[in-house]
């Protein structure tokens, strides 16, 4: 397949010129990389990502929100949205953002190859942030090997882009499961982690309980439990939770569906249900969640 030109997007910071690499595919294949301060403009409000997005700090502190949820990011992390994502960068800092579509590289379809989703990307359990610290040169020299194979124009450009993305990729989850993951637990309890968190992001509008997550996987709700126990601080039903709050807050802040649909759309057949499901967690109506958030911008 042959791919179209290199094209590049320049813009002035400071005194040097930065440069925003991109590739573009004729399938609609993209990928592309440069300064969180490039990027800084187009998420200057909170908007979907659109793409999977990786951002590298590297110095002082970048600030992010992720689904309206603030995120301050120290020097030498790594953290990771998907596509569905809102984003916002409130402050840069040294940071670098990698950002490639569904075309160029699905990591759902891929998962075998880097083993990243329920890791990564598509957690339920919140935003994933992994430390470079001891591994800066590792990750500097892939993105060295970004931007000189993005200056090269040839039937090979993609496969070279995948195989440097999908080391990147490897690289950090590894990073994330030795930094977030007890070393006593196996690598079976792993998986079951993310096939839980793959199952929750695929069902949380229809499916509410633990007991109907434990049922598509074989295992009963406390084995659910005691895994998550040694895993994680949060529980699989606040996991199950959180997912379908985060998504009832992007209704509610990015859209002009009212309570009720929303509820419906979420599983609610009740919008009084909903309403008491969601003022148990955030401690507040979904109407005066909206109403607060109107006041604040």
């Amino acid at each position: 397949m042959k791919e179209s030109p290199l094209t590049a997007s320049r813009s002035s910071s400071s005194q040097e010129e930065q440069i925003l690499h991109e590739f573009r595919g004729m399938q609609g294949e993209r990928f592309r990389i440069g300064s969180l301060r490039l990027f800084q403009h187009e998420y200057q409000r909170s908007k979907p990502a659109s793409f999977y997005t990786i951002v590298w700090n590297r110095a002082s502190i970048s600030e992010l929100t992720i689904d309206d949820i603030p995120l301050a990011l120290d020097k030498n992390q790594l953290t990771f949205c998907t596509p569905t994502n809102y984003l916002a960068i409130a402050e840069a800092g040294d940071g670098i953002m990698l950002q490639f579509n569904r075309e160029f590289y699905c990591v759902q379809q891929h998962d075998q190859e880097v083993s990243c989703i329920g890791l990564l990307f598509y957690g339920s359990g919140g935003f994933p942030v992994v430390n470079t610290t001891d591994h800066n040169e590792q990750f500097s020299a892939m993105l060295t090997l970004f931007e000189e194979e993005l200056r090269i124009q040839d039937h090979i450009q993609s496969e070279m882009l995948h195989v440097i993305l999908k080391r990147w990729i490897i690289i950090a989850t590894r990073l994330f499961r030795s930094q977030s993951v007890s070393q006593d637990i196996a690598d079976t309890s792993i998986d079951l982690v993310r096939q839980f968190h793959v199952l929750v992001e695929q069902h949380f509008r229809t499916k509410h309980s633990v007991a109907e997550y434990a049922d598509i996987l074989n295992k009963s709700p406390k084995t659910l439990s005691n895994v998550f126990a040694k895993y994680n601080q949060l529980t699989p039903r606040d996991i199950i939770h959180s997912r379908i709050v985060v998504e009832a807050k992007r209704l509610l802040l990015h859209t002009d569906q009212q309570v009720k649909e929303i509820g419906f759309a979420l599983g609610f057949d009740d919008v009084q249900n909903f309403s008491r499901f969601f003022k148990n967690i955030e401690g507040i109506s979904p109407m005066e969640f909206k109403h607060h958030h109107a006041r604040r911008v």
